[in-house]
C-alpha cells in the first residue's frame, strides 16, 4: 500500500464558496455511508462523500460534496472516516503517529505489531475512549492486509459507547447504510450476512458495491457527492470515482420515475441552501415527499450555479397532485440560464429570505443527462 500518511480534507469551500476554519465547529460536518466486503479475490470498500450539518438545523446549512474520507494508516492499513469530520482527522492524526513510533523501534517490520490491521483497531479504540463521556460521533471502517490475511473492522463511536465489529466479511456503516444492505440483500437472496454467497467476480463485487452505494443517497440526504470504490489485495486500488449524477444514470431505471419530480433553484444572487424539511413541509398540504434532499450542487458556468433536488413520493398520485399545484402557479418565461427551460413551472419557498423561486419538472432519464451535460463542476 501507499507510504503513511493522513491526507488533510481537501477543501473549506461549502455551499457558495464560504471558506470556514478547518477547526472551527460550524465545520464539524457529518453523515456518510460506507461499504465493504470481501469477493473471492479480495476486498471491495465503497464510500461517499459527503458531509453536512443538515440534522442539526443550523444556519447556513452547510453540505459539502467533496470530503475526502480515505486515510492510509501505514503500509499495510487503509481508514475510511465515519462520522464527525474534525475528530475523525484528530483521530487519524493519533493513529498514524502510534503507529509510526511502533515502527521505528520494530526489528522486523513485516510481522511488527504495528504492521497489525489489529493493532490499528486498538489504537482507535484507545482513542475513541477518551470522548466516551463528550457525545461526539464518529470512528472507522479500517481494512487491510497483514500476516493473518485479509481484515474488515468497524469502530464507532455513539449514543450507544463504542460499538466494534471484528473480522467481518461484509459491514455497511453510517446514515445511508440500512439502504445500502437492502441492496446486497436483493442480490445475494437472504438478509442473512452469514449466508451471502462472496463468489463474485471483482467487476460483479464492484458493480453491487457503487449500486448500494447509490441506493443509499438515494434515500439518505447525509450520503452524496462522488462514490469512491477500491479494491484491497494484496496493495490497494483505486477502482472508480463516480459522481452521484453519473451513477443516477447507471441506475435510473430502478427506481419508478412517476413517483419522482425534480427541483432547482438558484444557488446565487444571496440565495441559500435549502433544508429538505422545508422543501416537504411546502408540500405536505398537496402530498408529503418522501424524499426532498439535495442531490447536487451544480456549477453550470463561472458565478452560476443551481441546487439539485430530487422529490419523491409514495405514489404516483401524490406526485401528480403536488405537480399540479406547481403548474397552477403558471409557467414562469425565465430563459437565463438556459436549463430554467427545461423546468416550466416555479413557486416559492417563503420561509428564507429572499424567498426563493424553486423550478420544477417530473422526472425523466432525458432531463438528468441534461443537467449531467450542462455542468461544468459539482461540489
Amino acid at each position: 500500500m501507499a507510504e503513511a500518511q493522513c491526507e488533510d480534507e481537501a477543501t473549506t469551500r461549502v455551499e457558495a464558496g464560504m471558506a470556514l476554519d478547518h477547526d472551527s465547529t460550524q465545520l464539524e460536518l457529518t453523515g456518510t455511508t460506507v461499504i465493504a466486503s470481501f469477493y473471492k479475490g479480495g476486498i471491495i470498500v465503497g464510500y461517499d462523500s459527503r458531509g453536512s450539518n443538515e440534522g442539526q438545523r443550523l444556519h447556513p446549512l452547510q453540505i459539502m460534496d467533496t470530503a475526502d474520507k480515505f486515510c492510509t494508516i501505514n503500509a499495510s492499513t487503509l481508514a475510511i472516516k465515519i462520522g464527525n469530520r474534525v475528530a475523525c482527522k484528530k483521530m487519524c492524526n493519533y493513529v498514524i503517529r502510534e503507529s509510526s513510533c511502533m515502527v521505528e523501534n520494530d526489528e522486523s517490520t513485516e510481522n511488527a505489531p504495528s504492521a497489525s490491521v489489529f493493532y490499528t483497531l486498538e489504537k482507535v479504540e484507545k482513542y475513541l475512549e477518551k470522548f466516551l463521556e463528550e457525545g461526539k460521533s464518529f470512528g472507522a471502517l479500517i481494512i487491510g492486509l497483514d500476516a493473518e490475511g485479509p481484515h474488515i473492522h468497524s469502530i464507532y463511536l455513539g449514543n450507544q459507547g463504542i460499538v466494534k465489529q471484528t473480522d467481518c466479511m461484509f459491514v455497511s456503516v453510517g446514515s445511508g447504510s440500512t439502504r445500502a444492505k437492502e441492496t446486497f440483500d436483493e442480490k445475494m437472496g437472504t438478509e442473512d450476512v452469514s449466508q451471502y454467497s462472496y463468489n463474485l467476480s471483482k467487476a460483479e463485487a464492484t458493480d453491487l458495491v457503487l449500486r448500494a452505494l447509490f441506493n443509499a443517497t438515494f434515500h439518505s440526504k447525509f450520503t452524496g457527492g462522488t462514490l469512491h470504490v477500491k479494491h484491497v489485495h494484496e496493495t490497494w486500488e483505486n477502482i472508480r470515482d463516480c459522481d452521484v449524477l453519473e451513477a443516477y444514470e447507471q441506475y435510473y431505471e430502478s427506481y419508478e420515475e412517476d413517483k419522482i419530480l425534480f427541483l432547482v433553484f438558484n444557488s446565487c444572487r444571496g440565495y441559500q441552501a435549502v433544508y429538505s424539511d422545508d422543501l416537504i413541509n411546502l408540500f405536505r398540504p398537496y402530498a408529503e415527499p418522501s424524499i426532498a434532499h439535495r442531490v447536487a450542487h451544480i456549477r453550470i458556468k463561472k458565478g452560476i450555479g443551481l441546487y439539485f433536488h430530487r422529490l419523491v413520493f409514495r405514489t404516483h398520485e401524490d406526485a401528480a397532485r403536488v405537480y399540479s399545484y406547481v403548474e397552477q402557479a403558471g409557467p414562469h418565461g425565465i430563459t437565463t440560464p438556459a436549463l430554467l427551460t427545461e423546468f416550466p413551472n416555479r413557486v416559492y419557498l417563503d420561509t428564507e429570505e429572499p424567498n426563493v423561486p424553486l423550478y420544477v419538472n417530473w422526472a425523466s432519464k432525458r432531463l438528468l443527462q441534461v443537467l449531467r451535460d450542462s455542468c461544468i463542476e459539482f461540489r
